[in-house]
């Protein structure tokens, strides 16, 4: 490969907190490189990824790769029909019909095959407090008794964090 990323850790970063409350799971799974790739075609996607794959080489070994993609009108593939439409809308903060923000702002991602399908969700911040208190709210790992009601038609299979360089950082990469 030739270039090297930088080995320095910003001060605040670390790693995902892995949390259990209430029968309700959020693993840490971990992992060194997050490639995140997104555009409307999904096949842009796809060659992207197999160029970077190509480029990192036996350097990288891939523990997890999630391919997501819009769904219908931009809804997610939780299986909760079962829930009427306001209980659903109410536990996720969105009108259905128009993805209209009721309570919070969620930036997600589904992500399947024929047998088994899901939400990716994803954060980026400055400060790692603010998704570590979202995902402490959603546990109901605040105290107050109360959880996120998505957690009850769910399940919690990865969960990491990971250091995004800059646009400048990722330009230097490329002067080396």
């Amino acid at each position: 490969m030739g270039r090297r990323l930088p080995t320095r850790r910003p001060k605040a970063f670390r790693s995902f907190p892995a949390l259990e409350v209430g029968g309700r799971h959020a693993p840490a799974t971990g992992g060194d490189i997050r490639l995140h790739t997104t555009a409307r075609r999904a096949d842009l996607c796809f060659e992207l990824a197999l160029r970077l794959r190509r480029e990192l080489g036996d350097a990288a070994e891939a523990i997890e790769e999630v391919h997501g993609f819009r769904y219908l009108d931009v809804r997610d593939l939780t299986r909760w029909e079962q829930l009427a439409v306001r209980e659903q809308e109410a536990a996720i903060g969105r009108r259905k019909r128009d993805s209209r923000e009721l309570e919070i702002v969620r930036h997600s991602f589904p992500y399947g095959t024929t047998s088994e399908c899901g939400l990716f969700f994803i954060a980026f911040t400055c400060d790692l407090a603010i998704p570590e208190k979202m995902l402490r709210r959603m546990m109901g790992a605040l105290g107050d008794g109360l959880h996120d009601r998505l957690m009850e038609f769910t399940r919690a299979v990865s969960g990491a964090t990971f250091f995004a360089p800059s646009l400048a950082g990722l330009r230097a990469l490329g002067t080396r």
